[in-house]
């Protein structure tokens, strides 16, 4: 029976400019794709069972029938989105436009090989002589494409805890990887950003722990640009040009990496903090800001504080405590920026950051709040906010108590707000 349906589809397909061909082996990281199902041949493309393919790069499938869109994810970092007919595929948001559609065939989904292949950074080869299609990941499976194995830097999640231990914090950042923070009481301030086990980003306030890039922290911009000669302008990304802007940081790229250079222009325009990225990890970040889909307020709130404390300490100031009713006030605040389309320290109910810490029930001495909008991560922010005098002096203020609060879209894609507090002792 199995035979005469395979015989009526090679007939179909032959109708449609198309057959079916069981010579051709595929061969992915050197295991072969095993399916049931025929390869079929369509104007000289290859089009493959999409189940069978998408579960051996290890995805998980939801297949919606009403809209006949295959939904695939793996470890909530990669999402593609596939419809029956359509030249376009959705890859982690980024709508990319194929060469051939998917197909529908005898009830069974088939993807174009190639166009899909290449879309989530596999090499395609056709190897004639054995008529076999051999497929490598460029990527993020890569053994050195997406690590920092240059740098001096532990290149493995189990390098990294061997060193140091576990790390003080672990959350996610705008592209996805976790980054793990270490620091003694907020000395030697670093954060490593891992995905797969693997090594893949590095910011840190103390420049040293990097002697293979031979800069230091304090260390002046024109002794820096005669290093780093070239600082890029732009980045390309999925097609699409970045600006890079160059207010306070300098934009690198390294054969492996790229790296950031920030500055502090107050404290005579020295280098103050270093941060290292993969290439893949820069280049597959397809837009300015994070995907909110992935990102957890506190997460973002939290690499915030450790920001401003491990600036305070490293200005010889004590680090502040977390209070988690200011971290409420703090992000109602950046909730109601975003939701009304304003920037302000004061609310639409006329309030500022001393009254709105009052309506919750805490009476301060000191209150001051710093309020910030655009900028991709907490780092950028946190740079951006030490490089104006005013947002500076509440930083390194004589505030006992603080809390960050951060809300997600709008007009400006990200609202900051930090609050400082230190409490009226009756």
């Amino acid at each position: 029976m199995r035979k005469i349906i395979l015989t009526l589809i090679v007939m179909l397909l032959m109708m449609l400019n198309a057959f079916a061909d069981s010579d051709i082996n595929i061969y992915i990281e050197k295991e072969e794709l095993l399916t049931d199902l025929p390869l079929i041949i369509d104007s000289g493309h290859t089009f493959v069972p999409a189940r069978n393919f998408l579960e051996k790069l290890g995805f998980n499938l939801i297949w919606d029938g009403e809209t006949k869109t295959i939904n695939a994810e793996i470890e909530n970092k990669v999402f593609l989105k596939l419809k029956i007919g359509s030249s376009e595929a959705v890859l982690n948001n980024e709508v990319i436009d194929l060469e051939n559609p998917l197909q529908l065939i005898d009830g069974h989904s088939y993807l174009p090989l190639r166009n899909v292949a290449e879309l989530l950074d596999y090499e395609v080869t056709w190897q004639s002589d054995t008529r076999d299609i051999v497929i490598k990941w460029k990527g993020l499976l890569a053994n050195n494409d997406n690590t920092l194995v240059n740098y001096g830097l532990p290149s493995t999640l189990f390098d990294l805890k061997a060193l140091y231990g576990e790390p003080k914090r672990i959350t996610r950042s705008i592209y996805g990887f976790d980054w793990y923070t270490y620091h003694n009481k907020y000395k030697d301030f670093r954060m490593y950003g891992i995905r797969d086990n693997k090594l893949v980003a590095f910011y840190t306030k103390l420049p040293d722990l990097l002697p293979l890039i031979k800069l230091s922290r304090g260390e002046s911009y024109d002794s820096v640009c005669e290093k780093y000669t070239k600082p890029l302008s732009e980045i390309k990304k999925a097609g699409k040009i970045y600006r890079i802007k160059r207010e306070n940081c300098l934009f690198f790229g390294e054969e492996t990496a790229y790296l950031r250079l920030f500055f502090d222009k107050i404290d005579n325009n020295v280098l103050s903090a270093v941060m290292l990225t993969t290439k893949f990890e820069e280049e597959h970040l397809n837009a300015y800001y994070g995907k909110e889909d992935i990102l957890e307020q506190n997460d973002i709130e939290l690499q915030l504080y450790d920001l401003v404390n491990a600036d305070r300490v490293y200005h010889g100031l004590n680090p502040l405590l977390w209070h988690q009713t200011t971290n409420m006030v703090a992000r109602a605040h950046s909730e109601d920026m975003k939701n009304f389309n304003y920037f302000d320290h004061v609310d639409i109910n006329g309030n500022n950051i001393k009254k709105r810490l009052e309506a919750s029930g805490l009476k301060a001495v000191y209150a001051a709040e710093n309020i910030a909008v655009g900028q991709a991560s907490a780092i950028f922010a946190h740079e951006e906010l030490m490089n104006s005098l005013s947002h500076r002096n509440v930083i390194l203020g004589p505030a006992y108590f603080m809390a960050t609060g951060i809300a997600f879209g709008g007009e400006y894609h990200n609202y900051y707000t930090e609050a400082f507090y230190t409490p009226l002792v009756q």
